[in-house]
């Protein structure tokens, strides 16, 4: 008699070493099939603008997807989980999907998203305001919120 096929649901191993499984097909037949491992490949990278009710921080985050814009936003500028929201401007260049990561974009990602600084262009020079697809986004500053809710404005 020949070698003993494997048991519907046992494991084996092919000459190649690869795991494949057996199962029993309509027929009572014994089938073999490669175990493939599905990793599905990540959501891209995305430009998010994420805000506040109070607008004091707001400002673009990099992420995968809109909770996690939002998540990443309450949990870096001190905000509640509800807080903030999210709305997504754009995926990332494909150049810049392998080395991007949750976070705040650099100057150059935002420039690579078709941003165009057009305020804030010196290392001092504060609320950032950038234009991007048409649209202008204004940095959240919670020192001046509080200088002009507190009336102290600076006089021109």
């Amino acid at each position: 008699m020949g070698p003993k096929s494997a048991q519907a649901g046992e494991g084996k191993s092919g000459r190649s070493g690869r795991r494949t499984i057996a199962s029993k097909t309509s027929s009572s037949k014994v089938s073999s099939a490669p175990l493939r491992a599905t990793k599905k490949s990540p959501a891209p990278f995305k430009l998010y603008w994420c805000e506040t009710d109070d607008h004091g921080e707001d400002w673009f985050i990099v992420a995968r997807d809109m909770s996690t814009a939002r998540r990443f936003h309450e949990d870096a500028e001190g905000y509640d989980r509800g807080d903030a929201d999210a709305e997504m401007i754009c995926e990332l260049p494909a150049s810049l999907q392998k080395e991007s990561k949750t976070g705040w974009p650099s100057r150059a990602v935002l420039e690579a998203c078709g941003g165009e600084v057009i305020k804030g262009t010196g290392a001092d020079e504060q609320p950032r305001v950038v234009r991007i697809r048409g649209r202008v986004f204004g940095e959240g500053d919670v020192f001046e919120l509080a200088r002009v809710r507190l009336g102290k404005t600076p006089k021109n």
